[in-house]
């Protein structure tokens, strides 16, 4: 029988395979089920930040400095475009 898998799983088995270890974000209430699934799944560290242009603004320096793939994670509304205002500002 296969294993069943939520919409948090595969997305941690996508990044993984592209070298993701940490997540930045803020925790709000449709993103709860992320950080929930991080401390089950054991795969990634949740790095909560305060605003969601922070996530976005490390996210993106983790991956100028490293080299490989920076993670953010915002909630809906005014979250999801501060996370969008972040990465715009990175060009």
């Amino acid at each position: 029988m296969a294993v069943k898998k939520n919409v948090c799983d595969v997305l941690f088995d996508n990044l993984h395979a592209a070298g993701a270890r940490q997540i930045f974000g803020v925790t709000g209430d449709a993103l709860n089920p992320l950080p929930e699934a991080i401390r089950r799944d054991d795969l990634f560290e949740w790095i909560a930040v305060r605003h969601e242009e922070n996530a976005a603004y490390a996210a993106y320096s983790q991956a100028a400095l490293s080299g490989g793939i920076g993670v953010c994670a915002g909630t809906v509304g005014p979250g999801a475009l501060h996370v969008i205002n972040g990465l715009c500002f990175q060009q």
